[in-house]
């Protein structure tokens, strides 16, 4: 088997119809590679677009959604803190025992 292959291959490449064949895969299996890498890179860059773009949106909303609960947070901080204050003021004070205890 390998006789015959190593015959048809020595056949091949000594005539010219066979080198010009052997010559136009080449270029044509050359081409489709590059033009499959450039497909390939094309589509890479598109997805990679796409995930920043998706990442650029979702920390946007991730910062919106911060800024409403410290907003939100500062709201009932505003609203409590001026209770609690109140609650002290209109709080009777005790008088502090200063003799010791036995």
């Amino acid at each position: 088997m390998n006789a015959w292959f190593a015959a048809g291959a020595t056949a091949v490449l000594m005539s010219e119809r066979g080198r010009n064949l052997l010559r136009r895969g080449l270029v044509n299996g050359l081409a489709s590679a590059m033009s499959a890498g450039e497909t390939f890179a094309s589509a890479a860059t598109g997805v990679a677009h796409s995930a920043e773009s998706v990442a650029s949106s979702a920390g946007d909303l991730a910062g919106d959604l911060v800024g409403e609960a410290k907003d939100a947070r500062r709201g009932e901080e505003g609203s409590n803190s001026g209770s609690a204050s109140r609650a002290r003021k209109s709080a009777p004070e005790r008088p502090k025992a200063t003799g010791a205890s036995a």
